[in-house]
Order: C-alpha cells, then structure tokens, then sequence
C-alpha cells in the first residue's frame, strides 16, 4: 500500500498536467492593426477556450463599418481568419505567443491587396 499510494498521486498530477488545454494562453481580447499598400485599418477580436476567433476589422480606406471576422487559433499559436471587405475576401495568416501576435494578409482575389498585421493581448 506505500508504494500504491506515491503511485496513485503521480498519476493523478500527470493525467491533470495532459489534460490541460494549450490554448487558454491565447483566450482572451486582442487588438491591433493591418497595413498594406492599398488597405490598412484596425482589428479587434477574441479567442475562446477552444481557440475559436471571432470579432471585427475596420477598413480605413476601403470601406466604412465594421466587418466580422471569424477563425482558429491552433494549439501552438498558429492562426487563420478571414473577413469579407468590400467584396473582396481577406485572409489573415501568422502566428500569436502569450501577449502578441503578427503575420500577413491578403485578398484572395486581387494580390494587390496585401500586406502584414500585428496584434497585441489585453
């Protein structure tokens, strides 16, 4: 039985420690903005505990109003999202740590639409 019982503690401890969800660092409000050569403007957005994205992007020069954006966080940080700008659909592609995250975008029909974003964790 003294043996049973170190035994029976470690394999609790480790069965909580792998059942710990990844993607709690990255749940929270974030903001930050996207800059391109022809379109630039502010995102906004939340990520649950599931690492589900939703929130808005602000168009400074395309558009006026708020446009949904919708995506995943992944389980290392990776992101992808998308967002419908003036008849044009934006990808948003990169990577978020505890407090930041960056990448590109870019329509998916015009290459000319493009460019990187930035985003910071309240």
């Amino acid at each position: 039985m003294k043996r049973l019982f170190p035994f029976l503690i470690f394999l609790g401890l480790a069965l909580t420690a792998c059942s710990e969800n990844p993607l709690k660092i990255y749940k929270g409000d974030w903001g930050g903005t996207y800059t391109g050569a022809k379109d630039f403007g502010r995102l906004d957005f939340f990520v649950d505990r599931e690492g589900a994205l939703s929130g808005s992007l602000r168009s400074d020069t395309l558009t006026t109003g708020q446009i949904n954006l919708t995506g995943k966080v992944d389980a290392v940080g990776g992101i992808l999202v998308s967002a419908e700008v003036a008849g044009q659909t934006y990808v948003f592609e990169g990577d978020l740590d505890n407090n930041r995250g960056s990448g590109t975008w870019k329509a998916q029909a015009d290459s000319s639409l493009s460019g990187t974003w930035r985003a910071s964790k309240f």
